[in-house]
């Protein structure tokens, strides 16, 4: 519909049609779509940078280039790596949430690991893995938001109940649960599954696994889309068994999105970009390359759905798991995270009401 959006940092109100509003500047938008502002919950690096490099300044470069691509909010994602090196990065995270950041906020960090299990490491390194730790839990509270785990390495749910005590949400991921595992987890408290299909104990008729159990109950699926990590008929299985409100689009990128082919690292580890997969020296696939305006784009290509909506869930859906009611949609006293569209790209973002990037 055409609508006037009035903001300052937050919106203040969304009238029909195109009044006169005086004493505001007016941006026009005649021809453009406006949407919120994109999340990414997993996103290691792009443009060269990585969240495990362990700078703010990483994390702040990251910011700028994820605000080109429409995204306005991001959560760091670390790797299995050495506890003391996790610290390190969650540290980083920390400071850089509580100093001003040029582009996209950075709402916290996604612990992808180390608790996960060593028969589904994908591109982990299977050294570094360990069982959930209280204290690095209790010692990064106000930064960790989401933690990946896999339940049946907590089988007396000792960790996940921590996680639960802390405010985290945990998401099920990189684990060999079975069907009965993964269901008791989600009766627990597990809100989420970290990148449905992809390092999980896959869909059996006998055995449905994690898969299963995910597409079986309510629960938020993030999906890296693409086109690599998943067939496009099983992001739109997906999508029938899910619906459009608990599929959670994410780049899952690593630090050659926005760069061409080479050779680059990620969690220690060499990986090569060819034809825009990233791989380690043993085949598996690394991370991805491309930026969640990349994935809406390829949810719509895959899906058949109007480009509006594929954003929607790349912004509404990451924020109801975040419970995080301050972003997400364009509606009075949410914050002022917008991006305008010219067709498929973005134009113009907005983070609290700051232009942020202008093409």
């Amino acid at each position: 519909m055409e609508a006037t959006v009035v903001f300052d940092r937050v919106i203040r109100q969304v009238i029909p049609g195109s009044p006169d509003v005086p004493g505001a500047e007016t941006i026009p938008g005649d021809g453009l779509l406006l949407t919120p502002g994109m999340v990414d919950l997993h996103i290691h690096g792009i443009a060269g940078f990585d969240g495990c490099d362990g700078t703010p300044e990483a994390l702040m470069a990251m910011s700028e280039a994820l605000a080109r691509h429409g995204i306005t909010s991001f959560l760091p994602t670390t790797m299995t790596l050495p506890r003391e090196q996790i610290r390190l990065i969650l540290a980083s995270v920390g400071r850089a949430m509580e100093s001003p950041q040029p582009g996209a906020r950075i709402l916290g960090a996604h612990l992808e690991g180390p608790f996960i299990s060593p028969e589904r490491p994908g591109a982990q390194d299977p050294k570094f893995i360990a069982a959930p730790d209280p204290d690095l839990l209790e010692e990064f509270r106000p930064v960790i938001k989401v933690v990946t785990f896999a339940p049946e390495r907590d089988p007396d749910h000792r960790g996940l109940n921590h996680m639960l005590r802390l405010g985290m949400i945990p998401s099920a991921g990189h684990s060999n649960a079975s069907y009965r595992e993964a269901s008791e987890a989600f009766g627990l408290g597990v809100r989420s599954v970290t990148h449905l299909f992809n390092a999980m104990s896959p869909f059996q008729h006998r055995e449905p696994g994690l898969v299963g159990a995910a597409l079986d109950h309510r629960v938020h699926c993030e999906i890296i889309l693409d086109g690599i990590h998943c067939h496009p008929a099983a992001v739109r299985l997906a999508l029938k068994a899910l619906g459009e409100d608990r599929l959670v689009p994410v780049s899952d990128s690593m630090r050659a999105a926005d760069l061409g082919e080479g050779v680059f690292s990620l969690g220690g580890q060499r990986v090569t970009v060819s034809q825009r997969v990233a791989r380690l020296d043993n085949g598996a696939i690394a991370g991805s390359v491309i930026t969640l305006e990349d994935a809406v784009r390829n949810l719509r290509d895959f899906t058949g759905l109007p480009l509006e909506r594929c954003i929607l869930m790349a912004s509404r859906n990451p924020s109801e798991l975040l419970q995080d009611r301050s972003m997400g949609a364009i509606e009075p006293l949410r914050r002022a995270d917008m991006v305008l569209w010219d067709r498929d790209r973005p134009v113009r973002t907005y983070v609290e009401g700051r232009e942020v990037f202008s093409s």
